[in-house]
C-alpha cells in the first residue's frame, strides 16, 4: 500500500460475447478509468499523500475464457479464470515485475469482465478474492516464480454510473480490499446501523478513505497522541489535504500503532459527507486469538464480527456521532467536551477551548476534565 505498485488488468470475455458487450472493456476506456486524470491511480495518489503510486497495466486485448458465465456461481469458481489466464500470458509478459513489494506473490491482479451486474450469479457483481487453489500435491501455482492470491473480480458495467457517467467508486472500493481493508458495513444484516453511517470509500460512498484506512495503510505516518498532562495547545490542518489527527485513548501502546483501541479526532473542511467541524471516530482494532473449526487464527474485530467474537458489539470502525450529526461544527471562543466509556467500560473524558479557526486550520486548548489529565506525545510509524 506504499511506493511504487505494478497492477496488472486484465479485460475479460466469454465465447459468443457480441461487440456490444466487449465494448464494457474497451482498453481505451480502461486506460482511462485507471490511470487518467481522475482514474484510480490518481485517487489512490491523492488519498495516500503521495506515499502509493500504482501504474495499471491493461492488457492490450480482450482475454477470452474457457469458462460460460453460468459456470461462474460463487467467487471461488474466478480463481479457476485467474489461474488459466495467468498460464496464458506467462510466456507473453513479465508476470514478476507485479510483485513490486518482493514478497513472492503478485501483488494484485484485477480482471475486468463482461458479465451483466444484474446478473442473478454472484459472480456477476464485485469483489475482491484470493486464490485457494493449489497443485494435487498441495503446492502453490508458479507464474515467473510468483504466487498468487488477492485479486479483484468486477463486471464492466460497474465502470458506469446508473447515469452512464464513467465512475471510479467500485473498483476503488475492491482495489482497497485486495490492500487487506474490510468493508465497514454489517454486510449481513445483523445490525440495523451502519457504525459509519455510509459515509466511507468501504462503505457506501465515493468519497476519501477514513483515518483509520490511512494509518492502517501507512498513509498517515505521524499522529498526535492525548493521555494525561495539563495543558496543551495543539492546531489541526483540515484532515483531507494534510492528514492531521489527534488520538485520544486509555492505556496506548506506541508498539501495537493503529492495532488496538483509540479514538481518532480530525478536522474536516469540504467534504460533503460531513458539515465543516470535528469528526470522531472510535476504532477498535485490538487483536483477537480465537479457534474457528480447531484452527488457532488471528483476526481484528470488524463491522460484522459476531461470527469471530460470539455476541459482541465491538466494531472496528464507528462514527461517535448520529446519521444527522456525524461532525461537530466549531465555534471560536467555546468549549467543547467529549465523555464517554471504552469497550473496556473504562471512562474517557476530554475538554478542549477553541481560540481560532479558519477555512484550514483549527486551534485546540486542551484541558484537565474530570479526573482526567491531558498528556501530549507524538506518535510514528
Amino acid at each position: 500500500s506504499v511506493g511504487d505498485v505494478n497492477v496488472l488488468v486484465l479485460p475479460v470475455c466469454f465465447n459468443g460475447d457480441t461487440e456490444q458487450k466487449k465494448a464494457k472493456i474497451d482498453t481505451g476506456i480502461l486506460d482511462e478509468v485507471f490511470n487518467g486524470e481522475s482514474g484510480v491511480s490518481a485517487y489512490f495518489k491523492k488519498s495516500s499523500f503521495g506515499k502509493l503510486n500504482m501504474q495499471f497495466d491493461i492488457y492490450p486485448e480482450a482475454l477470452e475464457v474457457a469458462q460460460s458465465p453460468n459456470d461462474l456461481i460463487t467467487a471461488g469458481d474466478s480463481n479457476a479464470v485467474l489461474l488459466s489466464l495467468l498460464a496464458l500470458l506467462e510466456d507473453k509478459i513479465d508476470l514478476g515485475k507485479y510483485d513490486s513489494d518482493g514478497d513472492g506473490y503478485i501483488d494484485s491482479v484485477v480482471m475486468v469482465n463482461t458479465m451483466d451486474k444484474n446478473s442473478d450469479i454472484l459472480s456477476g457483481w464485485a469483489f475482491k478474492s484470493h486464490n485457494t487453489i493449489t497443485t494435487p500435491s498441495g503446492d502453490a501455482y508458479l507464474f515467473d516464480g510468483k504466487n498468487v492470491g488477492g485479486y479483484a473480480w468486477i463486471s464492466g458495467d460497474f465502470i458506469y454510473d446508473d447515469e452512464g457517467n464513467m465512475t471510479i467508486y467500485t473498483l476503488v472500493h475492491e482495489i482497497t480490499h485486495t490492500m487487506g481493508v474490510p468493508d465497514y458495513y454489517a454486510n449481513d444484516y445483523m445490525y440495523a446501523d451502519n457504525p459509519v453511517y455510509g459515509q466511507d470509500m468501504t462503505s457506501d460512498v465515493m468519497m476519501d478513505h477514513s483515518p483509520f484506512t490511512k494509518f492502517a495503510l501507512g498513509w498517515i505516518t505521524e499522529t498526535t497522541l492525548i493521555t494525561d498532562l495539563d495543558s496543551a495547545k495543539i492546531s489541526l490542518g483540515n484532515f483531507w489535504e494534510t492528514g492531521e489527527t489527534l488520538i485520544v485513548a486509555n492505556d496506548f501502546d506506541p508498539a501495537l500503532g493503529c492495532f488496538q483501541e483509540y479514538y481518532i479526532m480530525m478536522y474536516s473542511v469540504g467534504e460533503p459527507a460531513f458539515s465543516d467541524g470535528i469528526v470522531v471516530y472510535h476504532i477498535n482494532s485490538s487483536i483477537i486469538e480465537t479457534v474457528i473449526f480447531n484452527r488457532e487464527e488471528t483476526w481484528i474485530y470488524n463491522n460484522n464480527d459476531a461470527y469471530v467474537v460470539d455476541g459482541s458489539e465491538d466494531n472496528l470502525i464507528e462514527i461517535v456521532g448520529t446519521k444527522d450529526n456525524l461532525s461537530t461544527p466549531i465555534e471560536t471562543s467555546r468549549t467543547y467536551s467529549f465523555s464517554t466509556l471504552d469497550d473496556k467500560g473504562m471512562p474517557l473524558q476530554v475538554q478542549f477551548h477553541v481560540p481560532v479557526k479558519n477555512n484550514t486550520r483549527v486551534f485546540l486548548e486542551f484541558e484537565k476534565y474530570g479526573t482526567n489529565d491531558v498528556k501530549v506525545g507524538m506518535l510514528e510509524q
